[in-house]
């Protein structure tokens, strides 16, 4: 029975049907990871791990309570962010964390309010001497 099914040229056909499946079914495709990827995944994951940390701080916490948001929540919706969506909330904790700037608004007010008094468009300040036009 062998003879008669390699004479057929049988076995060939399905060793070569055979190879062709398993070669087929163990495709990988690779490509190359620069530098530049890694760092960005890795600037991706600190962002990440930054801001968890920041969630984690009492004053954080509280304040978010106080929004009627729950801190574990938070958590989870950090992790499902995107990478610029990190990048942004991490660049926007860091330029305004509670309270911040509000010395340099009432300076500029004081000033802007000062420097109209002394012209003599207001009438806010009595240590401020006004000249007589």
């Amino acid at each position: 029975m062998f003879d008669r099914l390699a004479k057929n040229h049988l076995i060939p056909k399905l060793l070569i049907i055979t190879m062709l499946y398993i070669s087929g079914l163990s495709t990988v495709n690779a490509g190359i990871v620069t530098s530049t990827d890694l760092v960005t995944q890795q600037q991706h994951q600190i962002d990440r791990d930054k801001l968890l940390i920041s969630l984690d701080r009492d004053e954080v916490r509280a304040a978010l309570i106080d929004h009627g948001v729950d801190p574990d929540m938070a958590k989870q919706r950090v992790m499902s962010m995107t990478a610029d969506e990190v990048r942004e909330m991490n660049k926007n904790m860091d330029e305004l964390p509670a309270g911040a700037g509000l010395l340099e608004v009432a300076l500029i007010v004081f000033l802007v309010l000062l420097f109209t008094d002394i012209m003599g468009y207001t009438d806010i300040f009595p240590f401020v001497k006004k000249t007589v036009n």
